[in-house]
């Protein structure tokens, strides 16, 4: 797990690291989506933001431990980010389908370009 984190300042945010899951209130920030993937979503005035790090082999288990904080069946839109450099069957972006298939949102996807990824 990378400490992208430690590269910048966050001023009313948290930073979720590579291989990191998190739920707040703040906005949710990420950055250096490359080989990665990123699922986020908004709930009920929680942001929930997971960078997936598919050589983690606790990643899946991470992400549904904190869907299970929430009522994951309520999630109207939720977002995935493919990383810059994840191909078309890149493992993090596969394990990012794989959870969704299992909400009953709307899921919409995105090419992370930008070097910040938020939700909230």
């Amino acid at each position: 797990m990378s400490l992208l984190c430690d590269a910048f300042i966050h001023v009313d945010t948290k930073c979720v690291n590579t291989g990191e899951v998190a739920i707040s209130k703040k906005t949710l920030v990420t950055s250096f989506v490359r080989t990665c993937s990123v699922l986020g979503f908004n709930y009920k005035g929680n942001n929930f933001l997971a960078h997936i790090d598919a050589l983690d082999p606790n990643m899946k288990l991470k992400i549904i431990n904190k869907l299970n904080i929430l009522n994951p069946q309520y999630i109207k839109e939720i977002k995935i980010w493919k990383g810059s450099a994840c191909n078309s069957n890149c493992p993090s972006f596969q394990l990012a389908k794989e959870i969704v298939s299992n909400l009953s949102g709307k899921v919409i996807y995105y090419q992370a370009k930008e070097n910040l990824i938020k939700i909230g």
